[in-house]
């Protein structure tokens, strides 16, 4: 890997958040977590993208998740980011509006899916907590829950990535 393949994000993921929600008693609290980190992260992209005139609070007509991916869209975000994002988006309304408490293995590999069609062979990687409690273990030892948190921080690293990546990209063309 060289300096060229090094993104540096802007955003400063909630690691206390997102290690509560991979070590969470409860599908419910995994997914709370997940989603309102993963909120944050399109926050932080539409603000960015905008030069901060998005306002995530709703005063200009973006109440909901699915508002602001249609406006990631409209910004020119491809159907491979976009379809994880409201597919989570779908598993966070069943939990809050369906009355679902526990994840199953249709969601969770179905998210695995679009994941690793981003990032190949993500799968196969190891991950590491440490801190209050470390935890070292490959994908495919992780619960159930532990790999839709897993899966959901890297689209959560993938959305914050965006302003960066646009950014790169639009310097590069520049270059050229």
């Amino acid at each position: 890997m060289n300096d060229d393949d090094v993104i540096v994000l802007s955003f400063g993921l909630d690691r206390h958040r997102v290690g509560r929600a991979f070590f969470a008693e409860d599908d419910i609290g995994a997914i709370v977590r997940c989603h309102f980190e993963t909120e944050r992260a399109v926050d932080h992209a539409l603000k960015k993208f905008t030069d901060g005139r998005f306002k995530s609070d709703g005063s200009r007509g973006f109440r909901n998740f699915g508002d602001k991916i249609e406006v990631l869209r409209l910004l020119g975000v491809g159907d491979n980011l976009l379809s994880p994002l409201r597919r989570h988006n779908d598993h966070r309304n069943q939990f809050a509006h369906r009355g679902q408490d526990e994840l199953t293995v249709e969601q969770v590999s179905d998210l695995h899916r679009m994941i690793n069609a981003l990032i190949p062979d993500y799968g196969k990687m190891k991950f590491t907590f440490k801190g209050n409690r470390n935890f070292e273990s490959l994908y495919s030892e992780l619960t159930l829950r532990q790999k839709y948190v897993a899966n959901m921080m890297a689209l959560i690293n993938l959305v914050a990535a965006l302003p960066e990546v646009a950014k790169r990209n639009k310097d590069n063309l520049k270059d050229s």
